[in-house]
């Protein structure tokens, strides 16, 4: 891949991965930033066009984890893919394997559920803590409201 030419010392090259990470500045969610002319741009989007043309209007870059990537701010652009914002949801659910307490996403210990129109997943274990919690706290309150 060809890197962004005229900016080569500000890219990183990551030999595990393959990962081409900007080492510019960066959006406060991580993402390589860029500023050409006025206007400020994602690295990724700007590297992904150079090489495949303009992407379609409403369309992400995702950086494909089963071609190696790794990082938000890589603009390796055999990591990169156009997709829509669905696909690139569904891309990144798939991809973790746990909850955010590190319970594994499993046939049973995931519950599917809709929410304003989009599929949501909810871990049960987490789930079924936060219900003992919610009723020791409400027994806990009809305790002390009997006694007072």
């Amino acid at each position: 891949m060809g890197k962004l030419s005229d900016l080569d010392e500000l890219i990183l090259e990551v030999p595990e991965t393959g990962c081409l990470r900007w080492t510019g500045p960066h959006t406060v969610d991580g993402r390589g930033r860029i500023f050409l002319g006025m206007d400020t741009f994602v690295t990724a989007r700007v590297a992904y066009e150079r090489v495949f043309g303009p992407i379609p209007a409403g369309w992400v870059i995702d950086h494909v984890y089963d071609r190696g990537c790794r990082y938000k701010d890589c603009i390796n652009t055999e990591h990169l893919e156009a997709v829509t914002p669905a696909e690139n949801s569904r891309r990144a659910r798939a991809a973790q394997t746990h909850c955010k307490y590190g319970h594994e996403w499993s046939p049973d210990n995931t519950q599917m559920y809709e929410v304003r129109g989009y599929q949501v997943r909810r871990c049960m274990i987490c789930r079924r803590n936060t219900i003992r919690k919610q009723n020791a706290l409400r027994k806990q309150r009809l305790t002390e409201a009997r006694k007072g």
